[in-house]
């Protein structure tokens, strides 16, 4: 059943999102762990970034137990969970080059590209990112993103 809550629309099942939560924190298979994550990935689970963040992190621990799926489920779960005042910490995962599937993390940024100087320089920065470079370079340049370069 938990596997299918990621094709429903959270505000379906947003009430059984403490309780998603509660059993992301045991230890049940990675698959089952992945799953939860996966439907923990919405923005109504923003009361629950910061453990998201903690659980993402954790995964990068080479004595971690917990699989790529898993990984790659919370990094989902952290980006579609990110709260916009958090912006900072949320760069600051982006280039901690430990971390795995960085480029989930990417989504909150590019829905901001084109919005703020800050933003189309931070773009600029992690572009030369090996592990985000093929991601960023992907999309479309918007002509408010450019950042002009005097020589």
């Amino acid at each position: 059943m938990v596997n299918r809550l990621p094709n429903v629309p959270t505000s379906d099942y947003q009430h059984a999102l403490p309780i998603l939560m509660k059993h992301l924190r045991k230890h049940y298979s990675d698959g089952t762990l992945a799953s939860l994550a996966r439907a923990l990935a919405a923005k109504e689970s923003r009361k629950y970034w910061d453990e998201l963040v903690e659980m993402y992190k954790s995964c990068s621990d080479p004595t971690s137990n917990r699989g790529n799926n898993v990984a790659m489920a919370l990094a989902a779960a952290v980006a579609a969970s990110f709260p916009p005042e958090r912006i900072d910490e949320l760069i600051e995962l982006l280039r901690d080059q430990g971390l795995p599937y960085r480029a989930m993390l990417l989504r909150p940024i590019r829905a901001k590209r084109g919005k703020s100087l800050d933003i189309a320089r931070l773009i600029d920065e992690l572009r030369h990112d090996p592990a985000l470079s093929t991601e960023i370079n992907s999309w479309k340049v918007l002509p408010s993103q450019a950042i002009s370069r005097s020589h």
